[in-house]
């Protein structure tokens, strides 16, 4: 997720890296800044996933579920699944990139007294099909 969250704000990050020399202090708070936003995309990601499971199974089920993921079968899931589960949580990542783009630069400007730019939609990623 990290992979893909980076990669998300690359553009943001080139834009902010372009007007800053190398050795600025701004580098130093724009990764601040990236790491703080980072960090603030994840837990509400993760916090949904952890609901769906919660409401969606009960306490047996979920057990049932790791012995499942234990076992030889689930352990085949897990690396086969990635292959099925990985395009839809790139496009998840993608659909939310605006939103940790806009707070990384709101969290920079902060740090650097600036005003963030207008937002405006990522550009499409030809290398990934989404």
């Amino acid at each position: 997720m990290d992979k893909q969250i980076n990669e998300a704000v690359e553009e943001t990050y080139d834009r902010l890296i372009a007007v800053s020399p190398p050795g600025d202090a701004a580098v130093t708070a724009y990764r601040d800044a990236l790491s703080g936003a980072l960090l603030a995309a994840k837990a509400p990601i993760i916090g949904k996933l952890v609901e769906a499971c919660a409401l969606t199974f009960t306490k047996l089920e979920l057990e049932d579920i790791n012995r499942f993921y234990v076992s030889s079968s689930g352990k085949a899931w897990l690396e086969k699944g990635r292959v099925i589960m990985l395009p839809v949580l790139e496009k998840a990542v993608y659909d939310v990139a605006p939103q940790v783009a806009a707070d990384v630069e709101r969290r920079f400007c902060a740090k650097v007294d600036c005003t963030p730019a207008k937002a405006s939609p990522p550009s499409p990623r030809k290398d990934r099909i989404l």
